[in-house]
């Protein structure tokens, strides 16, 4: 089953995202979003992720000219907007531009009544494999126990209640465009697995969403210190053709399908 690592990210600051749609000015909610479809809430704190599709849904449907339908495919990682009649899509300032990049589209659209996604949109990477290597599942940490033993050979233990779990995999035979920030194909939104670590690494969540162990729900990760930094490994030696990306991740808890 295809799958993708979909980001969260933070929408308003020097982040906001704008566009004409349909001739209409269309804002989308400062807010902290999951890419995709999913909701990622109960696991964190401050409110959680909400879907990027719901809120370009609710920013379409405020500006007019609807009703619209925003939907993505976990299949392909693209986003898709339609309604009943042909419609205009505008990019034009920068926060045209942040929106237009975070929707996966190239340029300016016209003459149809769907548009679906031109390239990979940012906040969103497609593996070149389907499945994850040397998957460790859910772990605890080292260090939970701290134990002394007395003289007389008696063992005494202080733990913590904790629920922290963690999960490591190594994401094999990506290729170097989708590995480096410089190498990475144009016209493009700039975003590839070094961009990806360079935006994660100690602060937003990121879920797999399409697949997990039991493919029955999707997990929800953060990058742990000791993983947060970007180092892929050439898959052979003195070869740039293929990376293998390992992640160092805490697990979060798992979201529905």
């Amino acid at each position: 089953m295809a799958f993708n690592y979909t980001s969260g990210f933070q929408v308003g600051g020097t982040n906001t995202m704008t566009c004409t749609i349909a001739g209409f000015s269309a804002t989308i909610t400062a807010g902290t979003y999951l890419a995709g479809s999913q909701t990622a809430v109960a696991f964190l704190p401050s409110g959680g992720y909400s879907a990027f599709t719901v809120a370009c849904d609710t920013a379409f449907e405020a500006a007019g000219g609807g009703p619209w339908t925003v939907s993505f495919s976990y299949t392909t990682g693209k986003y898709t907007i339609s309604r009943g009649s042909n419609f205009t899509l505008d990019f034009a300032s920068a926060s045209d531009l942040r929106l237009r990049a975070a929707l996966g589209f190239t340029g300016n659209k016209s003459g149809a009544a769907t548009y679906t996604s031109d390239e990979q949109p940012k906040y969103v990477i497609l593996p070149s494999i389907e499945a994850r290597s040397n998957v460790s599942n859910v772990y605890e940490t080292e260090g939970i126990v701290e134990e002394a033993v007395s003289d007389g050979g008696d063992a005494y233990g202080t733990a913590l209640r904790t629920d922290e779990l963690w999960s490591d995999w190594t994401q094999a035979m990506e290729s170097k465009a989708q590995t480096f920030s410089r190498i990475v194909a144009t016209p493009t939104n700039g975003w590839c697995l070094q961009a990806f670590f360079a935006h994660h690494r100690g602060t937003h969540p990121f879920a797999l969403l399409g697949t997990s162990d039991d493919d029955a729900t999707w997990p929800l990760y953060k990058l742990r210190a000791d993983g947060a930094s970007f180092r892929p490994q050439r898959v052979t030696s003195d070869d740039d053709t293929y990376w293998n990306i390992p992640f160092r991740c805490r697990d979060l808890g798992e979201l529905n399908p």
